[in-house]
């Protein structure tokens, strides 16, 4: 559910691999940044021991790729947008990761319910991005030491190629929201607002009678009030 050419950075990985490096994330999506063929060499331990804990170096890092391209998905966009500019420590960076993934947590949640209702195809329309399939794609030029490459080199494929990668994109993905609401009841705490309950019953009624661009627009506003609590919960912990 995150933004990003996620065919090519799934094969950047792979090549990243093939030179016995492990690619990093500038910007863990499970935190709500997009996932783009853009990573950090590392070795697998220290990957793994990094987590999704966001440092200070990966926001200077994700301030600079952002003077030239998106580094953060739309749901989380608003949230990092309050804070990215406040963090002058290591904790404050820290920190700005636990409530960006706590919103991440809110927006899973939202859009399983909006599954639920029966508008998956409202999900396929605004935020799955089925197109990137479409495409083979190979890498001239990488460097194990940097993770940089010279070319990225994109060949559209055959119609039956892209159908098929797409459709089980499209369905994995709506998939993972069921086994996410399971994770939800087990251990996630969301931020309580009556008016974003308020808010979810009008947009799950203006999905009902198709208007999808008012549904989107409503689901925007939810966006704001969640950025303040992730805001309000980050002033808290610093």
């Amino acid at each position: 559910w995150s933004d990003g050419d996620w065919k090519a950075a799934d094969r950047l990985m792979k090549v990243f691999s093939k030179h016995g490096v492990s690619p990093d994330h500038v910007g863990p999506i499970s935190l709500g940044f997009c996932h783009r063929p853009s990573f950090d060499p590392t070795t697998l331990k220290d990957n793994i021991n990094k987590r999704n804990r966001l440092g200070i170096s990966d926001v200077q890092k994700l301030l600079k790729d952002e003077k030239n391209e998106s580094v953060v998905s739309w749901h989380t966009k608003k949230v990092w947008d309050r804070i990215k500019g406040k963090i002058k420590t290591e904790s404050q960076a820290n920190e700005l990761g636990k409530v960006m993934r706590k919103n991440v947590n809110q927006i899973l949640y939202i859009l399983y319910e909006i599954k639920e209702s029966g508008n998956g195809d409202f999900l396929e329309k605004y935020f799955l991005h089925p197109e990137y399939a479409e495409f083979d794609i190979d890498f001239k030029g990488f460097d194990p030491e940097t993770g940089e490459y010279e070319k990225m080199i994109k060949k559209k494929g055959t119609k039956k190629q892209y159908k098929n990668n797409s459709e089980r994109y499209v369905d994995k993905s709506l998939k993972f929201l069921d086994s996410y609401k399971n994770k939800t009841n087990r251990r996630i705490q969301l931020w309580k607002d009556d008016k974003i309950e308020e808010m979810m019953k009008e947009i799950l009624k203006l999905l009902k009678q198709k208007q999808f661009d008012a549904a989107r627009k409503k689901l925007d506003m939810i966006l704001v009030i969640l950025s303040k609590h992730a805001e309000k919960e980050w002033m808290e912990q610093i």
